[in-house]
């Protein structure tokens, strides 16, 4: 009778520990141990993320600055042979060509990569594109806020 009893306990707490477990995991806890064991990572909920700029100028062929050129930057996950692009802000060149886009994102993935596309809405000139090459500028701030990068992408546009 007494090894039924411990039996039955065991099989209680493991029943109770799986419940706990699950309804603090659809709280949104979790324990804080890396994938080789506690201390590998800080325990944080969400995701850390990188400030980026990037800047450029807009031409034609013949060196004159285009104006009122949209400028798209996208986030872009290549992953298998796909790609994932994902816009983050659309610009405006201004009268002199330039363009200057930042914000944030969770870049701090090798697969990730940051994509300028140009387009001329007058339909004058063909659109181009270019993945651009960030270099980071500062270090991270704390665990959140890995750094901010910096890039450049200059266009020089054909005529349809």
């Amino acid at each position: 009778m007494m090894n039924v009893n411990k039996n039955l306990q065991k099989w209680m707490l493991t029943r109770l520990n799986l419940l706990l477990s699950s309804v603090l995991a659809l709280l949104g806890f979790s324990s804080c141990e890396g994938i080789d064991g506690p201390g590998d990572y800080p325990c944080l909920y969400g995701t850390p993320y990188t400030h980026f700029d990037v800047k450029g100028t807009v031409q034609n062929a013949d060196g004159q600055a285009l104006n009122g050129v949209n400028v798209t930057v996208k986030s872009v996950y290549k992953g298998e042979g796909v790609e994932y692009p994902r816009q983050i802000d659309i610009v405006e060149t201004g009268v002199d060509g330039k363009y200057k886009s930042f914000g944030s994102w969770s870049g701090f993935n090798e697969r990730y990569t940051l994509r300028v596309v140009v387009d001329d809405p007058s339909g004058v000139y063909e659109s181009d594109s270019t993945d651009v090459k960030l270099d980071r500028t500062t270090e991270g701030e704390n665990e959140w806020c890995w750094g901010t990068d910096l890039g450049t992408a200059d266009f020089t546009l054909k005529k349809k």
